[in-house]
């Protein structure tokens, strides 16, 4: 039995236990594991969902707010054109009380702007200011008529921006 037993190695047995001693600025060292790995996923996802979205929302309000500012700024020469086209017809050597054939005949000046040109359509009676690419998109039409004193937009393109919207224009 004696042969059975085993005997202490020397070189294994007093060998000293090494501790590792944490220095400060140091961290040990730690792989990524898969639940870390998708919730920074999920954070990048939600600033792709959200923070990005929203600066381009700022950003076309301020375009839409910019497009807005033309569209008012031509309402007023709608007044002023049929203002001169009651003045027109209501005139006492226009015996016959016809309309205008041209905004020429007027006598207004110029109220064209970079951005939209006005025509009247005298079979429609209708005060036409059409875009132009100064604006941002060619051939919009905005229509006033006379008679029915009310606008209308005609757009060949109402998918493309900008646009012009019914909450800028005045309802009479």
């Amino acid at each position: 039995m004696a042969d059975t037993l085993k005997k202490p190695d020397p070189i294994t047995e007093n060998k000293p236990v090494k501790k590792v001693e944490k220095s400060p600025g140091l961290a040990p060292k730690r792989n990524i594991g898969l639940i870390e790995l998708m919730m920074l996923l999920m954070l990048v996802g939600l600033v792709f969902v959200f923070v990005f979205p929203m600066q381009q929302m700022k950003v076309d309000k301020a375009q839409e707010k910019i497009v807005q500012q033309k569209v008012e700024a031509i309402v007023p020469s709608f007044a002023v054109i049929q203002q001169k086209i009651e003045e027109f017809v209501n005139a006492p050597a226009n015996e016959f009380k016809d309309y205008p054939f041209d905004l020429s005949q007027l006598n207004i000046g110029t109220v064209n702007t970079p951005e939209f040109t006005f025509s009247w359509d005298e079979t429609n009676r209708k005060i036409v200011a059409t875009s132009t690419k100064a604006y941002g998109k060619e051939g919009i039409k905005l229509n006033y008529s006379i008679e029915d004193k009310i606008f209308e937009i005609d757009d060949p393109k109402p998918a493309d921006k900008p646009v012009i919207k019914d909450e800028w224009l005045p309802e009479e």
